[in-house]
């Protein structure tokens, strides 16, 4: 289809058979449109249509507009409402008589009251979406939301064949795109209906919303702020429509409008909640005014009340899946900072805890000395290869755990920092602490028996090597204490092994 009117034959909706409003409709439109306005005649042609006449006035003491009654001819009705309401209410109000009424519907009644149902809801929806906003917008977007699928209406009219314009689909938020476009050779039902309101010479601001309800990113760059802002809400009152008519679809829709409606309108969970509960009165009071069948209170009730439901059960899966992901999350990092033969942490996490614990005293966060032990099983490659990999692997078990019994629990850190060597900071500690706490580790590992079943009792000693720092000068990194620690370790080895060499950082 094109918006001049020339239409593809495969789905057989000519120019001249799309539907034609009423000419006291047209006329309406028209009188209002005109720069010097004449209520007299615009109460005058309304009159020529009883039919509209009353449903102008039911609006205008409808509990939608905050009236309970006392509005009781045309001309207050008029005064109520605002020209732009009344002519966005005439076309709304004309639409039955334009899809042809009961005799179109023949046999086709379920069809057209899906269509209806969910017409009337995304009217209503949209209309109340855009008021916090845009309130100057409020007939618009009930007007576009009321007309977005008057494609598939136009369709059902004309009695076009299949495309999967089934009720339970159109129900359930549409067919499927792609098979959409199959069945009308590349077009949408956004594209019917969009030629339906350019037939009735209605304006872009409202043809465009209606065209890309499915894709607000398909709108021009250059589209208006008003045109913008319709087709989000429209596309938003879409997924409300589909939340609130089908249970097959109702989960990924309430998903998504949630989402759009914390993006576009400001909306939060408890808010959106709220606007869907109080929709469905609204919804009905407004296809009684329009005197089309949406179907009952009653289920309409029911599928909001399984809407919070699911709205519920999203918000407790979310938690349990935020907190799964948590723990997932924290598995992956203890797991990823845990030295797997050991089970103390690794050289990634020691040089992650020491830049934290640089940080803080660089910052003046912590102002508290800082060490670092540095320890090295004597003569591990011969006792390897003397009692073997295995015997080996158990000793650095023993020597890991011996080193965490002995530092200070809750204060030092102990890391295997490669090979047979590990390393120990400890924040806070003063010159002769550290002294003492380096001395208790070497002791510790000497005391240290590893039961085997076939070598009896394996013995090892450490060597250890420690730095201390008061202060950090400027421009000194961890990189500067290590190299003090290590020093330290060689000359403790040097020395005969199975001792401890302490200095601070000069």
């Amino acid at each position: 289809m094109t918006n001049a009117g020339i239409v593809d034959p495969v789905f057989a909706v000519s120019a001249e058979s799309l539907p034609s409003l009423p000419g006291v409709a047209f006329e309406v439109i028209r009188l209002v449109e005109e720069e010097e306005v004449d209520l007299d005649k615009i109460v005058a042609t309304v009159g020529r249509d009883p039919t509209l006449a009353g449903r102008l006035l039911k609006l205008s003491n409808s509990p939608l507009f905050g009236r309970t009654h006392g509005v009781t001819s045309i001309n207050q009705a008029l005064m109520l409402l605002g020209l732009k309401t009344v002519k966005m209410a005439t076309i709304s109000f004309s639409l039955g008589a334009a899809l042809g009424g009961g005799a179109a519907a023949e046999g086709r009644g379920e069809e057209f009251r899906g269509f209806w149902r969910r017409s009337v809801t995304s009217a209503v929806a949209a209309r109340q979406l855009v008021c916090s906003q845009r309130p100057d917008l409020e007939d618009e977007a009930f007007l576009c939301g009321l007309l977005q699928d008057i494609g598939f209406a136009t369709m059902l009219h004309c009695g076009c064949p299949g495309g999967g314009f089934s009720p339970r689909a159109i129900d359930a938020g549409h067919p499927e795109p792609a098979a959409e476009q199959a069945a009308l050779d590349g077009y949408t039902h956004a594209d019917v209906s969009a030629q339906v309101l350019e037939s009735w010479g209605l304006p872009a601001v409202l043809c465009q919303p209606v065209r890309h309800h499915h894709d607000p990113d398909g709108l021009d760059a250059n589209a208006s702020g008003e045109t913008t802002q319709l087709t989000r809400v429209l596309n938003l009152a879409h997924d409300v429509a589909t939340i609130v008519t089908s249970a097959a679809s109702r989960g990924p829709a309430l998903k998504a409008a949630r989402d759009k409606a914390g993006r576009w309108c400001g909306m939060d969970a408890p808010a959106f909640d709220a606007f869907l509960e109080g929709l469905t009165e609204d919804v009905h009071e407004m296809a009684g005014l329009m005197e089309v069948d949406v179907g009952s209170r009653d289920d309409m009730a029911a599928m909001m009340a399984r809407a919070q439901e699911d709205m519920l059960a999203m918000a407790v899966g979310a938690t349990r899946e935020l907190e799964q992901t948590q723990s997932r999350f924290e598995e992956l990092r203890t797991k990823a900072e845990t030295d797997g033969l050991t089970g103390i942490r690794n050289r990634a996490a020691f040089d992650e805890l020491v830049a934290e614990q640089w940080e803080q005293r660089v910052s003046g966060a912590a102002q508290t000395p800082i060490g670092l032990i540095m320890s090295d099983v004597d003569n591990f490659k011969v006792f390897n290869d003397t009692f073997g990999h295995q015997a080996g692997d158990e000793v650095l078990r023993h020597v890991a755990k011996t080193l965490e019994k002995a530092s200070r629990s809750g204060v030092d850190i102990v890391c295997r920092y490669g090979g047979e060597e590990f390393v120990v900071v400890t924040p806070g500690a003063g010159y002769e602490e550290l002294e003492a706490i380096a001395e208790r580790l070497r002791a510790a590992v000497a005391e240290m028996g590893v039961a085997t079943a076939d070598q009896g009792i394996l013995r090892v000693t450490s060597s250890f090597g420690a730095a201390w720092l008061e202060t950090i000068p400027e421009g000194m990194t961890t990189s500067h204490l290590l190299a003090v620690a290590d020093r330290n370790l060689y000359l403790a080895k040097a020395a005969g092994r199975n001792r401890c060499v302490v200095s601070s950082y000069d």
